[in-house]
């Protein structure tokens, strides 16, 4: 919860204001009700006259539309500050993936750490969004509860204790169930990717000619209905999953109201209460367990949203270029959706290409290995090659030869060993200038979805 709104008050300072204002106007319209109920009870039971009544019914809808206009007014500022820190954190999760580490793109791990990060921030109930409403319910629930408790405790001790075993026990149901169901979304994040591949592949005309030509079509929707078999029946699970969480939820509800009322109503057969007193009674005991299954059901979501901020902040420690990650210092708005330039990080200045006109790369015994594989791809490769040269890379599938040209062009940084151009350590210049050098056609051949002058002058 600290660290996202740590994050959302440094996108949106106005926020917190605006929060606060929501929270004081919500329990207020909360209680209100109740006392405007018991007011106009025990005035009707005291036969006051007409004019009096009608002055206090219109003194407390009046101060309740008040307060209803003020919180209305609050939260239409809250919901889009909201959205935009949550776009923001998204932000930060592309611009992970944007500058992290090349080789980290091509692992599966990674990938589906993504998937999962992209879940945290994917919704409104989701992850970053989602605790950023549970803070508003807590910073809620604290004021009433403070209100609800007096009351009830007044009331009867006992009620108290009742109360809490049935939010306590909603709190248990309700936990087992978001630690289930994130079990099963977890499970489904390769799946997700899969799917999003196969459509992307099914509907792009590159691979039309391909497809008809080796009666592809049956073969391509029967992996892409097995797909959505198994998302079907974990969604199917997922469902069933709250449907019992639900059932326990609604008999702990029949517990409670029979509760309330057998009391309430002992009460006034045998003590005497007045009717104004049942009725502030009832809406303090209702609003008091509404309170405790509130505090509950948030730290509930609070726990499953924090399950989710955890793959966020997980996959954002991925290091960048020369092992920059977005640290939990880093969440502001200066940083958000920018390059966080690992160079500023170091002590001294990056070498420059400009006036360079030879060059002369050297390959020292380097070794590269691809996150989590045992085997090398190369391994102690030495190679000296310089301008006007021309060079040939030859081998048979697999042996290395654009792992080769990837370490070359910067993309990769070796495992063991160093690539020096002109006698210098090629992480040490200027990555900007550094690409300038190359111009790479790689086997998959990447068009964007705009003009060809754009694609190729990419201004």
């Amino acid at each position: 919860m600290f660290y996202v709104m740590k994050g959302c008050f440094s996108f949106q300072k106005s926020l917190i204001v605006f929060l606060i204002v929501v929270v004081l106007t919500g329990v207020a319209a909360t209680y209100l009700p109740t006392f405007a109920l018991s007011a106009a009870v025990d005035q009707i039971t005291k036969q006051v006259e007409f004019g009096v009544f009608l002055r206090t019914v219109l003194l407390f809808y009046g101060a309740i539309l008040v307060i209803k206009v003020i919180q209305s007014w609050c939260e239409s500022n809250v919901w889009w500050r909201e959205i935009d820190a949550r776009v923001q954190f998204m932000m930060l999760r592309i611009h992970k993936v944007l500058y992290m580490d090349y080789e980290y793109l091509e692992s599966a791990k990674v990938m589906e750490a993504c998937q999962k990060a992209m879940r945290a921030t994917s919704g409104n109930s989701n992850g970053v969004e989602g605790m950023m409403h549970s803070t508003q319910r807590v910073l809620e629930v604290i004021v009433s509860g403070i209100t609800a408790v007096a009351i009830v405790f007044y009331l009867s001790p006992w009620m108290v204790l009742l109360l809490f075993v049935l939010g306590v026990l909603n709190y248990f149901n309700m936990d087992y169930t978001k630690k289930r169901d994130k079990k099963i979304w977890d499970e489904l994040a390769p799946y997700w990717r899969k799917t999003w591949y196969m459509q992307q592949t099914m509907s792009n005309f590159v691979y039309g000619k391909d497809i008809r030509l080796f009666s592809m079509r049956d073969w391509l929707l029967g992996k892409f209905a097995n797909l959505h078999y198994f998302i079907h029946r974990r969604m199917i699970d997922s469902k069933n999953n709250w449907i019992g969480c639900s059932m326990v939820n609604q008999v702990l509800f029949l517990i409670e109201e029979a509760a309330i009322y057998v009391y309430l109503i002992y009460r006034v057969l045998k003590t005497g209460m007045s009717i104004a007193d049942f009725t502030l009674s009832l809406g303090a005991v209702r609003a008091f367990f509404g309170v405790m299954q509130q505090v509950f059901n948030t730290l509930t979501d609070m726990k499953a949203q924090s399950r989710e901020i955890n793959d966020f902040r997980s996959f954002l420690e991925y290091p960048e270029r020369g092992g920059a990650s977005l640290s939990d210092k880093k969440v502001s708005k200066n940083n958000a959706g920018k390059r966080l330039d690992s160079r500023k990080t170091e002590k001294e200045k990056p070498f420059s290409l400009l006036g360079q006109e030879q060059y002369e790369f050297q390959f020292e015994n380097v070794s590269f290995r691809y996150p989590e594989s045992d085997r090398y791809a190369l391994k102690n490769l030495n190679l000296t090659f310089r301008t006007g040269e021309r060079l040939a890379v030859v081998g048979l599938n697999g042996a290395g030869k654009s792992t080769f040209i990837k370490l070359l062009c910067g993309l990769y940084i070796p495992t063991e060993g160093r690539i020096l151009l002109n006698g210098i350590d090629i992480r040490q210049y200027d990555k900007r200038e550094y690409y300038k050098l190359f111009s790479p056609v790689f086997q998959n051949i990447e068009l964007f979805a705009f003009p060809m002058d754009e694609n190729v002058s990419m201004n």
